[in-house]
């Protein structure tokens, strides 16, 4: 019989990084940060609904899931998917710290298996994505949305600056709306959301980057008449 799996031994160096984050009690991602937003949606998460449809939230783990049934009361809500936007191995030291996913949860166990689909698309916290990789995000969570009445989950470490673009883009995708008022309302329902001036300009970008594909569509459909 082989020896059983272990939990990966994370870069020591992260330490540091993560007790700038407040470690064990992290003002991110730990239950003493959850439990202080006496609103949220989510007991048990520090979350906010963006435009209704979007659960901006901070990364939930394992313990939190179980004790909070929180992919029961995703079902309440009617949340069918989860996008994390983490790599693997991001705050190692942070809340609950990780599992052997690399994540604070199992996706498999804590989500696929209660029938809530899981979605990683992972960069580096405060830094942007190119704008292919976010029309793929997009376009994943518009399937999600544009079915019944499905509502998403979008969580990052706090929920904040990946979170809020990647909400903000799906917003411009969906109702082609200025970057100007997406960024607004994101952060009118989510306080201190797109965190950068470099995600600011990203969600700029990306408006820009959606329009001119929609003018290639526009014009090969007229072509192909």
């Amino acid at each position: 019989m082989g020896s059983p799996v272990k939990a990966r031994e994370w870069e020591k160096t992260l330490k540091v990084k993560c007790r700038l984050c407040g470690g064990a009690r992290c003002k991110r991602c730990s239950e003493s940060a959850a439990l202080a937003k006496q609103d949220s949606p989510v007991k048990g998460l520090h979350a906010d609904w963006v435009a209704d449809c979007a659960l901006a939230m901070m990364r939930p783990s394992s313990r939190l899931m179980n004790e909070y049934k929180i992919a029961e009361q995703f079902h309440k809500l009617n949340i069918t998917a989860v996008f994390n936007l983490t790599l693997p191995g991001e705050h190692p030291y942070c809340g609950d710290g990780l599992g052997i996913s690399g994540f604070p949860y199992d996706p498999e166990k804590d989500l696929m298996a209660k029938n809530i689909r899981f979605y990683n698309f992972g960069w580096e916290d405060m830094t942007t994505p190119t704008l292919s990789f976010m029309m793929d995000i997009v376009k994943v969570i518009a399937s999600v949305l544009l079915t019944g009445h499905h509502r998403v989950a979008v969580h990052c470490h706090a929920g904040y600056g990946r979170t809020g673009i990647a909400i903000a883009c799906a917003i411009i995708f969906l109702h082609n709306i200025p970057p100007e008022l997406a960024i607004r309302l994101v952060r009118r329902d989510r306080p201190g959301s797109v965190q950068t001036a470099g995600q600011v300009q990203f969600v700029h970008d990306f408006h820009a980057y959606l329009n001119a594909a929609r003018v290639v569509i526009v014009d090969y459909m007229a072509k192909a008449l």
